[in-house]
């Protein structure tokens, strides 16, 4: 209950015209450590802290301490390599490089240049600053944090990244390009992949509710593309499920949109990302998309009911993707071939499983489809998969949502041959229904 504020001033509180408080009871700030920013090098400053308790009694001024920040040293680049922190620069002519000292001991780059430039590290990665655009950077790990109002982009061997302002982190963490837009910064990023890219490529969104990951993996794309992921605006109303034979197991193709009387019930929750691409290329691997949530954001709704949906654009429609629930670490992980607006979806389970629904069926293996998506199901719903002479081929149980996948796969973990095959479904309130599915290899 004791908060601390902690006031600041260049003449050691002598005038109050000099005093400042930049981190005030109102912060909040119960810790015994804070952080001041936006001090100027090379000056000398002089703190002193209070503390308040539950009644709103604040204590005197702690005696004040002083400090003297280290000075800046500003290098004009001619053009070749300059001294500019922990690792090497090379700078075209013309870029002057103010370095700064921070308290932690890292060196903080500003980058202002006269004329468009490039800019080099020794860690492997190269800016492209625009003229007259200042740029604060960094040195990180195998990597660079990159601060600007304005479009600058980061090339990491194969990999193009750009965000139109903010912060953005670029490292490398062994066979993966991790890629982050710090919060409060413009969720807006693009980058630009060679099918020679040997890395995996983990592109961070950062939002109040927490972290929007896409995953994409090496050889995801056939040819160069580039791919942009942002929070968008809106999203579309949430909509029923619906009949259909989509040409893939996560939603894509044609399919008949024909409304179910009372199916599963989806529900959004405003949590999501956009993914586009600049040329219309899809990948030949599947991306994953993980969303954090908070237990506020979800409104009591049960976990296991959670889902990544995918809008189908050409039906105006929600497709569910196959969705794992990490419920310790409030995550959400689904996988996807194409791409649209995604969202953290709550799937309400139907009552029964009258109004049950398969897609696609047939289920086209030699099309390169690797499972047919049964929904509107009652959740744990029984399932049994049988061959028109009887013979029992698979059994399966519905999730918490009243869906179920099937990989065309028997009990013992082989492929079923082509064929057409009757699925017995009940659930828990003794409702059944059957169907009837095609496998083509």
């Amino acid at each position: 209950t004791v908060l601390y504020e902690v006031s600041k001033s260049t003449d050691n509180f002598a005038f109050a015209a000099g005093i400042s408080t930049p981190i005030a009871f109102s912060v909040g700030l119960t810790s015994a450590t804070a952080t001041v920013s936006g001090l100027t090098a090379g000056g000398t400053y002089y703190f002193r802290v209070r503390a308040r308790n539950s009644d709103t009694i604040a204590t005197d001024f702690a005696t004040a301490i002083s400090t003297v920040l280290p000075p800046a040293e500003t290098i004009v680049s001619t053009g070749g390599v300059v001294d500019a922190g922990a690792t090497t620069v090379t700078a075209d002519a013309g870029v002057t490089i103010t370095n700064t000292s921070l308290a932690d001991g890292t060196t903080q780059q500003t980058l202002l240049s006269t004329q468009t430039a490039t800019v080099s590290y020794g860690n492997g990665y190269q800016l492209a600053i625009p003229t007259a655009t200042q740029v604060t950077v960094l040195t990180i790990a195998n990597g660079l944090q990159v601060t600007s109002s304005q479009t600058v982009p980061i090339t990491a061997g194969d990999i193009i990244v750009e965000i139109a302002s903010g912060t953005i982190r670029v490292q490398r963490v062994e066979d993966t390009l991790e890629i982050t837009i710090s919060t409060g910064s413009t969720q807006d990023l693009q980058t630009t992949i060679a099918n020679t890219s040997t890395r995996t490529l983990v592109l961070r969104l950062n939002l109040n509710s927490g972290e929007l990951r896409t995953t994409i993996p090496v050889g995801a794309f056939s040819d160069l593309v580039k791919v942009r992921v942002r929070v968008p605006t809106s999203f579309p109303a949430a909509t029923s499920a619906f009949r259909g034979a989509p040409a893939t197991s996560d939603g894509g193709g044609t399919f008949d949109s024909v409304a179910l009387g009372a199916p599963s019930v989806l529900s959004g929750f405003g949590i999501g990302l956009e993914i586009t691409t600049d040329r219309d290329i899809k990948p030949v691997k599947p991306v994953t998309i993980a969303m954090e949530y908070r237990s506020s954001d979800i409104s009591n709704t049960d976990p296991q009911t959670l889902v990544i949906s995918r809008f189908e654009e050409s039906a105006q429609k929600w497709m569910t993707l196959p969705t794992s629930i990490n419920t310790s670490e409030k995550r959400a992980t689904g996988t996807t071939r194409r791409f649209s607006k995604f969202q953290l979806m709550a799937l309400a389970p139907a009552s029964d499983v009258e109004q049950a629904s398969v897609f696609p069926n047939p289920l086209r293996l030699h099309r390169g489809q690797t499972e047919m998506t049964f929904t509107n199901l009652s959740a744990h719903a029984s399932i049994k998969i049988y061959t028109l002479l009887g013979e029992l081929v698979r059994e399966l149980t519905a999730d918490a949502t009243g869906t179920f996948r099937w990989d065309a796969k028997n009990s013992y973990g082989e492929r079923v041959s082509s064929d057409v095959y009757l699925v017995l479904i009940e659930g828990a309130n003794g409702s059944r229904k059957v169907l009837k599915v095609g496998v083509e290899k």
